[in-house]
């Protein structure tokens, strides 16, 4: 007589489920390393791209029609890599650049360059930008799930900056190219390691492997002079 609700699997679909187990186990295994050298990657071109800028620049404002000079201090950029507890998307990970700038008005672009602006002193008025950049792991690729701007002002001669104005934005504007962080998110089609995330050789038996080292808590500063 056929039992309902058995607890037990029918020795066919319990050899399929220690399969699909062990298929689980080593995925994640695997999947942690490429991971994490994939978003070190990711971080590695944000970090170039922000050092490229220059420390001092002149330019035109069309709108203001005025000319300007802005003045950097160097980036700092913090990341982080977790685990979930989702199988769909195993691992979860951020970027937060902040970037300090100063930007006087001109009459001109020659007394735009004479200027002796600098940014972080609170000698001009300035301006502290927050970018908290949100990813998670998704079919062996970083993808980005949402952002946080903040942006800070600072009077000249004030002591400390006012309280920052927050705004979100949804994963696809994040992708935006004239975004100021563009070249920390991954293009369309998410960011892959080298071997394209493919398991080469065989997997490892899943008895109890060794856990990946997960990054945490870098902090890291570019000049961008």
């Amino acid at each position: 007589m056929k039992r309902c609700g058995s607890p037990f699997w029918p020795i066919g679909q319990q050899s399929l489920l220690a399969t699909l187990l062990a298929l689980g186990c080593c995925g994640q295994a695997w999947a942690a390393p490429d991971a994490v050298a994939e978003f070190k990657a990711l971080v590695a071109g944000c970090k170039a791209a922000y050092a490229a800028k220059p420390a001092t620049e002149v330019g035109f404002d069309d709108p203001l029609q005025s000319w300007f000079k802005t003045a950097r201090l160097p980036i700092e950029v913090r990341y982080d890599v977790k685990k979930t507890d989702s199988l769909i998307r195993p691992f979860s990970a951020f970027i937060e650049v902040t970037e300090v700038v100063a930007h006087v008005k001109a009459p001109g672009e020659e007394a735009a360059r004479k200027l002796p602006v600098t940014a972080g002193d609170g000698q001009w008025y300035s301006s502290r930008f927050v970018y908290l950049l949100n990813f998670a792991y998704e079919d062996g690729r970083w993808v980005p799930t949402g952002a946080v701007h903040s942006r800070a002002a600072r009077d000249k001669g004030a002591r400390q900056f006012d309280k920052p104005f927050s705004r979100e934005s949804s994963a696809a504007s994040m992708r935006d190219p004239k975004a100021p962080f563009a070249a920390c998110v991954p293009k369309l089609g998410g960011v892959r390691a080298a071997s394209g995330g493919a398991v080469v050789g065989p997997a490892p038996a899943c008895s109890r492997p060794a856990e990946p080292a997960i990054a945490s808590g870098h902090t890291d500063s570019h000049s961008t002079v």
